[in-house]
């Protein structure tokens, strides 16, 4: 799986890159190649901008798929799953967020599939439960998926504001009683969200500051079911390690597939908590890549920490 936790000690050449795209590595050095895009981020999203479709072509793509209702209007990031755009809905003038993963991405075309998949099945039955019970919504609205053979793409709302994380760091910047109180308010409504989900069956997956968006209203948003899966289905499911190393909880890293329960999404919104109250994270583990180290590093590195305390 990439990891993009870990750096890269050995960049590959873009010459290098350029063969294995074009299949003219032999076997042994194409081997090489996949192993170290599977654990380098830095090379991966390298590889994925030699493979991935210009912004006219999926342009072209995009209007074959929904009878040119969406408009592209920039990219707002490319990683190792793909591209997001930003785009305009022609048929209501609004903003909207496109999501695209293609066949490019010969390492695992099935697991990118699945993430769109995953956000847009899992965001819809969460949200419907939340209607069904008259509750706001605390999720990002999901509209319409294309898939095939080889791609998926997601339309999703676009929330006008900026992430928790950002707000988290200019409060412990301000240090102001009254901001981190806000942020406290948030992380109850956020987990009054996830809370809904697990109603349900369904994990999240990645609990982060950077996964929460807080609107020009002032409401916040859990954003990012790519990676969210239905308790029903751990038994189908490989036991690979997904998510964000510094706010998984003990047995995800262990990858114990039959642990996974709401526990390890408490867990992540205590690392945020924490994160909120003391300046910083309770551990880093973010660039370990032992999974016995990283546990004990959970284990000790959390006990009776000392909490800054807010001037008012």
């Amino acid at each position: 799986m990439n990891d993009p936790n870990i750096s890269c000690a050995d960049q590959l050449s873009d010459v290098h890159l350029e063969e294995y795209v074009r299949g003219d590595l032999d076997l042994e050095n194409s081997k090489i190649v996949a192993e170290h895009l599977s654990v380098c981020a830095d090379c991966y999203q390298r590889y994925v901008s030699f493979t991935a479709p210009s912004r006219h072509a999926f342009q072209k793509l995009l209007d074959e798929l929904s009878g040119e209702r969406y408009e592209l209007k920039g990219q707002l990031a490319e990683g190792g799953q793909g591209r997001v755009y930003l785009a305009l809905d022609r048929a209501n003038q609004a903003t909207v967020v496109i999501k695209h993963f293609c066949s490019a991405n010969t390492l695992s075309l099935f697991g990118n599939a699945e993430t769109c998949r995953n956000e847009f099945q899992n965001s819809k039955r969460v949200l419907q439960f939340q209607q069904s019970g008259g509750a706001s919504s605390g999720i990002a609205q999901v509209y319409e998926l294309f898939e095939d053979d080889s791609q998926a793409v997601l339309v999703r709302e676009y929330i006008e504001g900026v992430t928790l994380e950002s707000k988290i760091t200019s409060a412990l910047q301000q240090r102001s009683l009254t901001e981190l109180e806000q942020i406290a308010d948030w992380l109850i409504e956020v987990g009054e969200v996830v809370h809904d989900a697990h109603r349900i069956g369904i994990l999240h997956g990645d609990l982060k500051p950077a996964n929460i968006m807080i609107r020009e209203s002032g409401s916040p948003v859990l954003i990012d079911f790519g990676i969210s899966f239905d308790r029903r289905e751990l038994g189908i499911r490989s036991e690979v390690r997904a998510g964000t190393l510094n706010y998984m909880a003990p047995e995800v890293v262990r990858q114990q597939s039959a642990a996974l329960s709401p526990r390890c999404e408490v867990w992540s919104l205590g690392v945020m908590l924490y994160q909120l109250l003391n300046g910083g994270l309770p551990f880093d583990i973010s660039r370990q890549s032992n999974t016995t180290k990283i546990v004990e590093s959970m284990e000790t590195g959390i006990l009776f920490p000392s909490i800054n305390t807010c001037s008012a």
